[in-house]
């Protein structure tokens, strides 16, 4: 059995803020690390664009709060387990084009975010921590550098710069940043792959689930279901045709109609 991790510093930096609604991939992670080691979790930084814009929501009212110094940025959620939420704001620079302004104003963005999150080292008395970011390739490209932890892991979980927000400058900083960590973790055998392109140190962790939540084999099936017989196909995530092929799913059910 492989040895695990214990009695560590751990930074855990990410796509979702410990507050976000949806279930959390990077969440779950920091509460397994926390079994056995300290672990700061660190919220995304509110940004200029939304803070301007959507200030009347909970979650920014919460977060100006902290910026005013009205409430504390560093909260305890569980045993070992504490949230840092920023006390500094980012500039709002995904609009710009790749060059010299937008790589100057993402490390001003990167130096305000690691100066936030030595605040809560401090405030935790932590030191020769791992860092583990959760496919943040833009808003934590430098902290290697700024923040010089032990050891930086860089986990790939999602594809994220095949369009949309991230392709723009994702497509030549994620490359970068994978080469530039210690270790890069991927929870597919396409993803690890595409790390193992800019980084040899590149390994696949699986996926995981909470086996808890699934019925145990032999349970009767859901409602509506009984009528099936031979293999059940399921799939868990989101129903859209950037993630799934309707010609690949067309074409099983032709070739394999004993397939439900």
């Amino acid at each position: 059995m492989t040895a695990l991790i214990h009695g560590r510093d751990i930074v855990v930096v990410g796509q979702q803020p410990w507050d976000t609604a949806l279930g959390s991939n990077c969440k779950d992670l920091a509460r397994e690390f926390s079994r056995h080691n300290r672990v700061l979790y660190v919220n995304t930084p509110l940004d200029r664009n939304t803070a301007l814009f959507h200030r009347s929501e909970p979650a920014v009212q919460a977060r100006l709060r902290i910026l005013r110094g009205k409430t504390s940025n560093l909260e305890s959620v569980a045993p070992n387990l504490w949230v840092l939420t920023p006390n500094s704001l980012a500039e709002s620079i995904n609009w710009l084009p790749p060059g010299r302004l937008h790589a100057w104003l993402n490390r001003l963005n990167n130096r305000r975010f690691a100066s936030a999150i030595n605040d809560g080292l401090a405030q935790l008395s932590m030191s020769n921590f791992l860092l583990f970011n959760d496919n943040d390739m833009i808003r934590s490209f430098y902290l290697k550098e700024l923040l010089k932890p032990e050891v930086s892991v860089y986990y790939s979980r999602d594809f994220l710069v095949a369009k949309g927000y991230w392709q723009r400058h994702g497509e030549y900083l994620e490359p970068e940043l994978i080469a530039k960590s210690d270790v890069c973790v991927a929870n597919s055998g396409y993803l690890a792959d595409y790390c193992r392109l800019y980084n040899p140190q590149a390994y696949e962790v699986g996926q995981g689930c909470d086996l808890p939540e699934l019925p145990p084999p032999g349970s009767p099936p859901p409602a509506g279901l009984p009528h099936l017989t031979g293999p059940k196909i399921g799939y868990v995530g989101a129903l859209t045709s950037a993630r799934l092929s309707l010609d690949v799913l067309r074409h099983l059910s032709q070739q394999r109609p004993d397939w439900n």
